[in-house]
């Protein structure tokens, strides 16, 4: 089983990887000052807390300058985690990878 859906499997993970992964979530910033990309009055929520988020980048800020040499790995890391994620996804599956047999996936 493992060799029948080595090559979708991995051809979901890459492609979720850089798709999604790459390119979700929203830097959410002030862009200059008072002047954001987002409601501050009406913050989005943070997934894991369920709270209003209460930091974002502000003017000047960015994931290299906040986080420094840990910014690609932090990068790549989120991306790896959303393939890992939706690899699990029958949907990315029968979109990425349609000749999969659902049932091989159990």
């Amino acid at each position: 089983m493992f060799k029948a859906l080595r090559d979708n499997v991995w051809r979901v993970i890459v492609a979720v990887h850089e798709l999604i992964g790459h390119g979700c979530g929203k830097l959410l910033k002030e862009i200059e000052k008072d002047k954001f990309n987002f409601d501050p009055q009406s913050p989005p929520q943070n997934p894991l807390t369920h709270a209003p988020v209460d930091s974002w980048y502000r003017v000047g800020q960015n994931p290299k300058s906040v986080f420094g040499k840990l910014h690609a790995g932090l990068n790549e890391c989120l991306a790896e985690s959303i393939g890992l994620l939706f690899v699990a996804d029958p949907m990315a599956m029968s979109l990425l990878a349609p000749d999969t047999d659902p049932d091989e996936c159990r």
